[in-house]
């Protein structure tokens, strides 16, 4: 595939997904992004809680990377991605962090599915929301934690969690 197209994909999905937070959440979120990329693992073994918690722990590890070296960075490994997912991992009031999540052909093993008749990788666009946030705006920096997000998940527990009749 053209680095052209990759690129156009890049850019149209990272508006896309920048839409969808300031549609959904109330913070500023800038247009200045810069990039992780991270592979989606296939096999771990544990909860979606620890693997955020272990997503999130790499995630800070790693140096953002501008638009270009992004696309260059994926036009490398572009042959052998079954699905590409963006998330919004950060935002400033200066810069927005967006993680870049593929998951490679080779992880995808479904007898029924032939992933070489695949030529293209799929791209998704995705906003993470809290669990006490099914109405109303929220937080687009939740999973950093912090004593809003505590306060929110807190009500929402005692709301949901301890009035259920036994």
């Amino acid at each position: 595939m053209a680095q052209e197209t990759i690129e156009q994909n890049l850019r149209e999905l990272t508006n896309a997904l920048i839409k969808d937070a300031r549609h959904l959440s109330w913070n500023e979120i800038s247009d200045n992004c810069i990039y992780l990329l991270s592979e989606i693992e296939k096999d771990f073994e544990g909860t979606f809680f620890e693997e955020r918690k272990r997503r999130l722990k790499q995630n800070r590890m790693k140096t953002p990377i501008p638009f270009e070296e992004a696309v260059k960075e994926l036009g490398n490994i572009y042959g052998d991605l079954y699905d590409i997912n963006l998330f919004i991992y950060h935002t400033l009031k200066s810069k927005t962090i967006i993680d870049i999540r593929y998951y490679p052909r080779k992880h995808v093993e479904h007898p029924q599915l032939n992933v070489s008749k695949v030529n293209i990788p799929m791209w998704h666009a995705k906003i993470q929301q809290p669990i006490y946030a099914s109405k109303g705006k929220f937080d687009i920096n939740w999973e950093h934690g912090g004593i809003r997000n505590q306060w929110n998940y807190f009500w929402w527990r005692v709301k949901n969690v301890f009035a259920q009749p036994k």
